[in-house]
């Protein structure tokens, strides 16, 4: 997936440039922007210590839903997947 790094719109891997600005896209996450086939990343919302949140597109529900990505590597411990699992 890339992103635009002014508006923080997701775009799948081949688009260079964004639509909305013009600004080069840079790649942020592996793969396209759709997670197990249900939710279409639009843009990024945020970033903290354990992850991003996207805005996403709820497809089957067609709803804006907010929807956070764990960062790779943070969860060694499971103490660390509980917290996570109590911010949800």
């Amino acid at each position: 997936m890339k992103e635009c790094q002014l508006c923080k719109s997701c775009y799948a891997d081949a688009v260079a440039s964004c639509p909305k600005d013009g600004m080069p896209t840079m790649h942020t996450l592996a793969g396209e922007p759709v997670l197990e086939g249900k939710y279409q990343l639009e843009s990024r919302l945020g970033q903290g210590g354990m992850g991003v949140v996207y805005k996403a597109r709820q497809r089957r529900l067609n709803r804006t839903v907010a929807l956070k990505v764990m960062l790779p590597g943070i969860f060694t411990h499971p103490a660390q997947v509980q917290r996570f699992n109590a911010e949800a």
